[in-house]
C-alpha cells in the first residue's frame, strides 16, 4: 500500500511527542509524532507526521540548533490511515531541513558528538 500513498510536504515543524505504536507486521516501535504546519489550520494545513526511530536523533539536533527560530522542513513519506479513528498521518522516509549554514553546522556538530559518545560505549 505504501507505493500508492506517496506524500511530500513542506512546512514548519510544531510540537512533537514520543509515542510507541504497534505497526502491522513490524511489532512495537518508537516514533516521534509531530505536527507540520503547511498552511493556516482553517485551510487544513496541519498534518501529523511520524518520524521513525532512525530519524529522531537528526531531527532533535536540528530542533535544538534552530533554537527559537521556526524549523522549516520538507518530508517525503507515505500516508498511514487509521480508519477506526477517521484520521491519517505521514510516515516520514526522508527529511530535508531548510536552515542557514550556522544552524546546519550546529546540528552537524551535535550529531558528531553523539556519534563519538555512542562509539565509545
Amino acid at each position: 500500500m505504501k507505493k500508492q500513498n506517496l506524500v511530500m510536504l513542506t512546512g514548519v515543524l510544531k510540537d512533537c511527542a514520543s509515542r510507541t505504536i504497534r505497526a502491522n507486521g513490524l511489532g512495537v516501535r518508537r516514533v516521534l509524532v509531530c505536527r507540520l504546519q503547511t498552511d493556516k489550520s482553517y485551510y487544513g494545513g496541519i498534518h501529523l507526521v511520524e518520524f521513525p526511530e532512525n530519524l529522531i536523533p537528526e531531527l532533535m539536533a536540528f530542533r535544538t540548533a534552530a533554537g527559537s527560530v521556526p524549523l522549516e522542513i520538507t518530508v517525503n513519506g507515505w500516508l498511514r490511515s487509521f480508519p477506526d479513528r477517521n484520521m491519517c498521518s505521514v510516515v516520514v522516509d526522508v527529511v530535508m531541513y531548510h536552515v542557514d549554514g550556522s544552524t546546519r553546522e550546529k546540528a552537524r556538530s551535535a550529531l558528531r558528538r553523539r556519534k563519538t559518545f555512542l562509539d565509545r560505549r
